[in-house]
């Protein structure tokens, strides 16, 4: 399996609304997320030879109120160590989008695939 893929499967454990970007508005649920990949090399180690595939993913939290979107953040920040093996957790500026009325809350994760 892919290092995208099991970023995906791993969020879908914690929440079945979580999407590959672009995905603005799923229908149901009141909050969701989107990921993007951000930066990668296919495979990384510490002398810079072959070793264990690396990245760095996006998560937007989407909601139209914030404390939607900041809970299902936590959830995500929360729960993904467990699931995967993660450098570390950065949080990102929130937004809101006057336009859509959408708050968004949004954090990278490091992963390292086993």
């Amino acid at each position: 399996m892919s290092l995208d893929q099991d970023v995906l499967t791993a969020a879908r454990a914690i929440t079945s609304n979580v999407w590959f970007h672009p995905v603005m508005q799923p229908p149901g649920g009141t909050a969701w997320a989107t990921i993007q990949r951000v930066t990668g090399r296919r495979h990384v180690d510490l002398e810079g030879g072959g070793g264990a595939p690396k990245g760095r993913f996006q998560f937007d939290c989407w909601a139209l109120s914030r404390a939607n979107a900041l809970d299902l953040a936590e959830d995500l920040k929360d729960g993904l160590p467990d699931l995967l093996t993660i450098g570390d957790i950065v949080d990102n500026p929130d937004d809101y989008d006057v336009d859509t009325k959408l708050h968004r809350i949004s954090f990278d994760i490091e992963v390292w695939q086993d």
